[in-house]
């Protein structure tokens, strides 16, 4: 719920209180997944300092990280009749930003 709803104070609260940062639905999406597909970009940088695992996969073998380009404003209007192509750029853009911006969360990988 903290991840869906974007709450960084209750996400704190909770990391405080051990919860599993890697526990993973029935399609194996954990925390992070739910907060990138949000694209509560904090949440998720906040998670992986906390030590989430973001190399895990879900059910569709797919990390996290995509999600935040799946669930752009490109994907959620394209099949509308008034497509606004410049706010479709615009939020895309976004997007490729917030993910720069997540993969700076995630030490160097050796």
């Amino acid at each position: 719920m903290a991840c869906e709803s974007g709450s960084i104070d209750i996400a704190r609260f909770l990391i405080t209180k051990n919860a599993n940062k890697d526990g993973a639905s029935n399609h194996g999406w954990t925390p992070l997944f739910v907060a990138c597909f949000c694209r509560h970009i904090e949440l998720a940088c906040l998670l992986i300092s906390e030590g989430a695992d973001h190399e895990l996969l879900n059910n569709e073998g797919r990390t996290a990280f995509p999600y935040l380009q799946q669930n752009s404003l490109v994907d959620r209007i394209q099949d509308r009749v008034d497509f606004d192509v410049p706010a479709a750029k615009a939020e895309l853009e976004k997007a490729v930003r917030d993910y720069e911006t997540l993969r700076a969360c995630v030490p160097i990988l050796k």
